[in-house]
């Protein structure tokens, strides 16, 4: 039996998100408000695919809320078969041999429900699928491969081992930092491949905002859906322990619980993945913790210790106190300077008239004497 709401047609309702929580990841606790951003990108993402010069939803085996679950639980449990094998599997389902799908609507679901499982961008590597959601990068489904394979190939460890003075991360090193010493803008994403992508590419600032300080150090993309890697890491095995774990510490590295200017940013965005129920892993600041994410990190942390640009990183670079203060010291002594000689410059032209003034007066009074004698 089938939801009422239609997949294409309609947003899912409280209980049909609660139904959809617990089948994508089974035994995971349902709080709306913890997955209100995954929500919020399930429904862009079937939207951008009813746009006008977007395939038609025709073209899609999975009508119903019904039809997608069934996809992903197919995909879930022979997660070791190759994507022909999967496609067989979903096609010889009730619901889809009445429809009598075909091979590309089989394809255009398991990709949809790809995206909105994994929260990463799948394509068919023979096939085209609709829109990317604003991804940068996407991984790759072939015919002949498990859907674990294409993960391993997208996520792979790096081999840099860093020397022991360089492993050790500053603590400073989080994302208000970078955006307010570095000057670099957080977009969030919700494809996981794009997780501490760095452009360097300067953000362009608008001339009637001349006044307002945009950044000027590029953008970072930051991936948030941090329920749906604790829920993935309960249920199933497909995205591997160790990288779900490793991007929920690099979440926890750059926005570290407790501090407040990072909650407040965090609220601001409407991402307060801190207050989500999730496994608690303690903060680390070695690089070496890092395998899947190291070399996006050295990147942000190249740039997180290049000098400021700005006369607004400066005053929010507080790094370094001793240099901080020293600079601003140097910076006030030449003010003081420069008001001073300022000052010297008025009252130079008036001494120069007092003593004008005086020195006619001292002749004047010793005319007067000479004249009394």
């Amino acid at each position: 039996m089938s939801f009422a709401p239609e997949l294409f047609n309609d947003a899912p309702d409280t209980q049909t998100q609660a139904k959809l929580v617990s089948l994508f990841w089974p035994g995971t606790s349902w709080r709306s408000e913890d997955f209100s951003a995954f929500f919020r990108y399930f429904n862009e993402r079937i939207l951008l695919l009813k746009w006008s010069y977007c395939i038609d939803h025709n073209q899609f085996a999975a009508q119903t809320f019904d039809d997608l679950i069934a996809v992903v639980e197919v995909m879930r449990i022979k997660n070791q078969r190759t994507r022909e094998e999967v496609s067989r599997s979903i096609r010889q389902l009730p619901q889809f041999q009445r429809k009598q799908a075909t091979d590309l609507q089989i394809l255009n679901s398991m990709a949809l429900a790809g995206c909105v499982w994994l929260t990463m961008e799948i394509r068919m590597s023979d096939q085209l699928y609709g829109p990317a959601s604003g991804a940068s990068e996407a991984a790759s489904w072939g015919p002949l491969d498990t859907l674990v394979d294409v993960v391993k190939q997208r996520f792979q460890t790096f081999k840099f081992n860093p020397a022991t003075g360089e492993a050790q991360l500053d603590a400073g090193f989080i994302a208000i930092n970078l955006m307010e010493v570095c000057g670099i803008r957080i977009t969030w994403t919700d494809n996981l491949i794009d997780h501490l992508y760095y452009d360097s590419t300067p953000v362009p600032r608008r001339w009637w905002e001349f006044w307002k300080y945009q950044g000027s150090g590029g953008i970072v993309y930051i991936y948030p859906h941090k329920i749906c890697l604790a829920s993935h890491h309960a249920s199933t095995d497909i995205l591997g322990k160790e990288l779900l774990e490793e991007t929920m510490k690099s979440l926890d590295l750059l926005f570290p619980f407790g501090d407040s200017r990072t909650r407040g940013h965090l609220i601001k965005e409407r991402h307060p993945f801190f207050l989500a129920e999730t496994p608690t892993f303690p903060r680390t600041m070695d690089l070496s913790d890092f395998n899947f994410w190291r070399r996006r990190i050295i990147i942000l942390y190249d740039v997180f210790h290049a000098p400021p640009s700005r006369m607004h990183q400066i005053w929010k670079d507080r790094r370094n106190p001793m240099q901080w203060w020293t600079f601003w010291l140097a910076g006030l002594i030449v003010i003081i300077t420069v008001v001073f000689g300022v000052i010297s410059a008025y009252m130079a032209p008036k001494s120069l008239g007092l003593a004008n003034l005086t020195y006619r007066l001292s002749i004047l009074q010793a005319c007067n004497q000479d004249t009394a004698i």
